[in-house]
């Protein structure tokens, strides 16, 4: 199994997001590439993880001769400490397989988040400006395809905190390997709702800036994003209450 050289890493996340972004992400019909679908698992046995595997899909997007030019991997979410275990593995395997001699290999790493307390304090932000807008970081030496992505976007501040655990293990691991990569972060704010049973809930209203992170993505992978494909994927934006994890208060 060979990968491309601009691989796109999503999650299965608690909004929905990476499941839907992946499934609206297709070749141009006039192009000759097809799109393929592998199942992933790996195995993380070594960390004592018998029962448990990094599962996911490859969507391979491959030329007419056969070589994979564009591939998105869409795992299952983890949480820590598992989540370390996965994306160091998961990221091992994009080495080992992707054409990470290419000028233009890079891993991107789309996330749809509620915004953190670290952008809403910034002053020379107005928050309804932030939700309209589309952050990003390079990660390690860039190369010219990372920084035409990242080009004309909002610079992340290097103290944000990803509150996303799988996100947050891949960004350090790609120091750690030394992975060029490229995080791209859509912030939301949620809106409280009742649900049918009462249970109050925090939805977010409408997919423009999936929307958005998805033109960008297609634009510089030569796809097209569907926006039709991604309002039918059955799969609702739902973002749950905030409640910190017993390891979160334990280590800060």
């Amino acid at each position: 199994m060979e990968l491309g050289s601009k691989v796109i890493v999503f999650c299965k996340d608690r909004h929905g997001a990476g499941t839907r972004l992946a499934h609206a992400l297709r070749q141009s019909p006039s192009s000759s590439w097809k799109r393929t679908e592998l199942p992933l698992d790996l195995p993380l046995d070594s960390y004592g993880l018998v029962d448990v595997v990094a599962s996911g899909q490859i969507i391979n997007f491959v030329d007419s001769e056969g070589s994979p030019q564009v591939s998105l991997i869409l795992l299952k979410n983890y949480k820590a400490p598992t989540s370390a275990c996965v994306a160091y593995e998961v990221l091992k395997f994009i080495k080992s397989k992707a054409s990470t001699q290419s000028l233009s290999f890079t891993v991107i790493f789309p996330s749809f988040t509620v915004i953190a307390k670290s952008l809403q304090n910034l002053k020379c932000l107005q928050l309804e400006d932030m939700e309209q807008s589309l952050y990003a970081a390079e990660i390690n030496e860039g190369s010219d395809f990372s920084k035409a992505v990242t080009r004309g976007l909002n610079r992340l501040p290097p103290t944000t905190h990803i509150s996303d655990d799988l996100v947050a293990s891949f960004l350090h691991f790609v120091h750690v390997l030394k992975v060029s990569a490229v995080l791209l972060l859509a912030p939301t704010t949620p809106n409280s709702r009742l649900d049918s049973k009462g249970t109050r809930m925090q939805q977010v209203e409408d997919s423009q800036m999936l929307c958005k992170l998805g033109d960008l993505l297609a634009s510089h992978m030569e796809l097209i994003f569907s926006k039709e494909l991604l309002e039918n994927q059955n799969t609702p934006i739902e973002i749950e209450e905030n409640v910190e994890d017993d390891w979160r208060r334990l280590y800060g």
